[in-house]
């Protein structure tokens, strides 16, 4: 009676393993990627202000004394930049219905109406941000929807910097997995400046295309010793 008993248990605690193994939990509804080109007209009436927004941050960065910099690491150089963008970020949304800063487990987002959110990143030259890829950022660079805040297209505001330190760069980007971008538009003094990245790494290249309006839409320059199309 006792093996029969055994048995049993045997067979209930293997059917559970069995159940949890090929049950995994529900993943994460995935959203859509957001047109570049439509990305572009709707948030154009914020195009100013997001550049505004991170040249005072780095601004007030800069303003900083020199002896405290000199202490700073890189790390907690970008994270006192992100700390100036955000508290530009909420003046900017005091009695507007159509801005507001949202804050999830520690990651502040700028929602603009209601339809993008935004994390603020120093990138790298690949136009990567430079920092650790949590389980959060993965579902915000992935697409994936985030507990809390709803459906929104998630796009990231990016900076980079020069090798002295200097602003060089403000960029809208639209992330589309961890590693990878769909496309990043340059916001140069107000105007932006739209740069097609590749979807997937082994696309093909795309073809120059003239749009109307105040965006080009270019093709990547080829890189040196590429061989010639026509040869």
């Amino acid at each position: 009676m006792s093996r029969d008993r055994n048995r049993i248990g045997i067979f209930l605690l293997t059917k559970e393993v069995y159940m949890i193994k090929f049950n995994p939990p529900q993943r994460r509804i995935i959203q859509m990627l957001v047109n570049q080109q439509q990305a572009l007209v709707d948030l154009d009436p914020h195009v100013d202000t997001i550049h505004s927004m991170v040249s005072s941050a780095v601004r007030l960065y800069e303003s900083l004394p020199a002896g405290v910099k000199l202490l700073f690491t890189q790390r907690t150089k970008a994270s006192s930049i992100h700390d100036f963008f955000f508290g530009e970020a909420v003046r900017f949304c005091e009695n507007r219905a159509d801005a507001r800063v949202h804050v999830q487990n520690q990651m502040r987002l700028l929602v603009l109406d209601e339809r993008y959110v935004f994390r603020f990143k120093l990138v790298d030259e690949d136009d990567l941000p430079r920092n650790q890829l949590t389980a959060q950022v993965r579902d915000f660079r992935g697409q994936q929807d985030i507990e809390g805040l709803g459906t929104f297209y998630h796009l990231e505001i990016g900076y980079g910097l020069s090798e002295i330190g200097q602003l060089d760069r403000v960029l809208l980007v639209c992330p589309s997995s961890a590693k990878a971008n769909a496309w990043v538009s340059k916001i140069v003094g107000g105007e932006q400046k739209p740069v097609v990245v590749p979807l997937f790494p082994d696309a093909p290249e795309p073809q120059e295309t003239k749009v109307r309006g105040k965006y080009d839409i270019e093709k990547p320059e080829s890189e040196p010793g590429d061989a010639d199309p026509g040869a």
